[in-house]
């Protein structure tokens, strides 16, 4: 006890998983999880900046899509942070804000995309196994959206009725109340939020439909954004998904992960926020930043290991080996002291020895031995977009194209003012390359 209380407070704070936090006028929640990070190691430049349609981030993606030309995007004046080691928008937000220290922010609608895009591997994976749980018919129906004052390529294009036409279609052929399930409805959302949940709920389905479309007649502090009962309405909602849209062996396997870590967003709202906890999302290599280092490695080496651990793997349930083959995520496992920030270097600091020196309330080998063995792949990451084929059939010129409406992540963004990183969600639509055979 005298060599706990002598320790420095940010030291106890820590320990005891205590956080500074404030509410904002609009009632999101602001909190402070890393004690040890002083004013002047927080980040205080302005990270470079692209526009989405001129940035490797799209180039990638529609190398991984094959798409050949973009037919449409949500803002084509987008400027997304130029590219880091990781397409992911969402694992590059947390990514940034974390080791360079920004501030970030995160909505609600933020993790049920990625929820859903988790939901979207499994059924698409499972589609025979999971069809009585979307649809009564058999094989694939048809749902097809006539625009007869579309011209293929032209930006005034409004793909976004297109997009909820499809939608209105997928309500009136599914099961009752399947769409509300999987619908956006929290109150931090916008009209990009919105699309891009529906063409997730598109990829979800496209195992059950064929789309057609006819035309010529896209951490200093933490934000949570929203109220408290947009937080637990994600966690009912995905309760209600797991219970009801999926196998009951898969969505057991996911609720023991999932749903812990969802209602420690709802605990920063009853004033319970565990630093620990949120210091534990992410890392790279079973290591907190490249600050930290081993002692016969350069930092940089450590930096760039390739695979990430921490509890952001329980909103990735699937990941990729090689280019097509879908594997389980063996880290998308339940969060644990294993998940914990703690190495050699501070030790000393979490275990309390007693009189007879004696270790006590941290498994040190198993929190260091974790990390260094598991974790997602950065190469083996889903790409953060949901895509949906839709066959295009220009009337004027008796030509048939194949689009892929596509959604999700598509980059980062940043607060001019305050600094802040967020993932950026968005939508594009792109012509398929024809296959030279």
């Amino acid at each position: 006890n005298m060599l706990f209380e002598a320790l420095p407070k940010p030291f106890k704070d820590l320990y005891n998983h205590k956080c500074k936090y404030h509410v904002n006028d609009d009632n999101s929640i602001t909190f402070y999880p890393s004690p040890f990070l002083k004013n002047d190691k927080i980040a205080t430049k302005k990270l470079d900046k692209e526009l989405f349609i001129d940035s490797n981030q799209l180039k990638y993606f529609k190398e991984k899509l094959n798409i050949s030309e973009l037919e449409g995007v949500d803002d084509w004046n987008c400027n997304i942070i130029k590219k880091s080691d990781n397409y992911h928008g969402f694992i590059r937000a947390i990514e940034i804000a974390f080791f360079q220290h920004y501030p970030i922010s995160i909505k609600p609608s933020d993790l049920w995309l990625l929820i859903l895009q988790g939901i979207a591997f499994h059924v698409n994976k499972n589609s025979e196994k999971l069809r009585d749980k979307y649809v009564y018919h058999k094989s694939k129906k048809s749902l097809e959206v006539i625009r007869q004052g579309f011209i293929k390529g032209s930006k005034k294009n409004d793909y976004n009725s297109v997009i909820n036409e499809f939608i209105e279609q997928i309500d009136k052929n599914t099961i009752p109340d399947t769409v509300k399930l999987l619908k956006n409805d929290f109150t931090t959302s916008n009209n990009i939020d919105d699309i891009a949940t529906k063409l997730c709920i598109m990829d979800i389905c496209q195992c059950y439909f064929s789309y057609r479309m006819i035309i010529g007649c896209g951490f200093p502090s933490i934000t949570l954004n929203g109220i408290k009962d947009d937080w637990i309405n994600l966690y009912k909602k995905c309760e209600e998904l797991l219970n009801t849209k999926v196998d009951g062996k898969f969505s057991e396997k996911w609720k023991l992960s999932l749903l812990p870590v969802l209602n420690e967003f709802i605990n920063v709202y009853n004033c319970k926020i565990d630093c620990v906890f949120w210091n534990s999302m992410i890392k790279r290599g079973g290591f907190m930043s490249g600050i930290l280092r081993d002692r016969n490695k350069d930092a940089r080496d450590v930096y760039e290991r390739d695979h990430y651990c921490g509890w952001i793997n329980v909103f990735f349930p699937y990941l990729f080996s090689g280019n097509t083959d879908i594997i389980e995520n063996d880290a998308c496992v339940p969060y644990s002291m294993n998940q914990d920030y703690v190495y050699p270097q501070r030790s000393k600091t979490f275990c309390m020895n007693d009189d007879n020196n004696n270790s006590d309330n941290i498994d040190i080998e198993s929190a260091i031995s974790f990390p260094s063995r598991h974790g997602a792949r950065v190469s083996s990451l889903p790409i953060g977009l949901s895509q949906a084929p839709v066959v295009c059939i220009d009337l004027n010129t008796n030509q048939t194209y194949d689009l892929i409406f596509a959604a999700g992540f598509t980059g980062v963004q940043q607060d001019d003012r305050t600094l802040t990183i967020s993932p950026q969600v968005g939508w594009f639509i792109g012509q398929k390359e024809k296959k030279i055979i």
